[in-house]
């Protein structure tokens, strides 16, 4: 079988689309491993210091979360809960054929064909005599 040209080129533009695809998601795993380090990092902070300090100080909106909607659950002698949300979009995959109708290209994500969704994470701050010891988190958030 011989490969012509045209053939050639277009296997060489589906690897390359391929690697950058792989570089890309290896580039957005290692960001989101580096936020995560960084929240838990801001979180273990606040070990050592009074209730007080704690909500005076405590900011989830650099990383990414809702600052409106972020609310004190509970607070009692033991504990200090937080509920904080992230608001994410999710594209729709809408594909539309290309001019000679031989493929199928996935549009790019708009408001058009994505929807929001608000995402918990609890955050729970341990106290022993109103200083904070240790915390939590729970949610996918998170």
């Amino acid at each position: 079988m011989k490969l012509s040209y045209r053939t050639s080129l277009s296997a060489l533009c589906a690897l390359s689309l391929c690697v950058v695809a792989f570089s890309i998601a290896g580039c957005t795993g290692q960001t989101q491993l580096t936020k995560r380090q960084n929240f838990i990092s801001y979180l273990d902070q606040f070990k050592g210091k009074t209730q007080e300090q704690l909500k005076q100080e405590i900011n989830f909106q650099q990383f990414g979360f809702d600052a409106s909607k972020t609310k004190l659950s509970k607070q009692d002698q033991t504990m200090v809960h937080y509920s904080i949300y992230r608001p994410v979009t999710v594209p729709i995959p809408i594909f539309e054929p290309t001019i000679d109708g031989s493929r199928m290209n996935t549009s790019l994500p708009t408001s058009r064909n994505a929807y929001q969704m608000q995402m918990t994470c609890d955050i729970i701050f341990h106290l022993e005599n109103q200083i904070v010891t240790s915390w939590e988190s729970k949610g996918k958030a998170c």
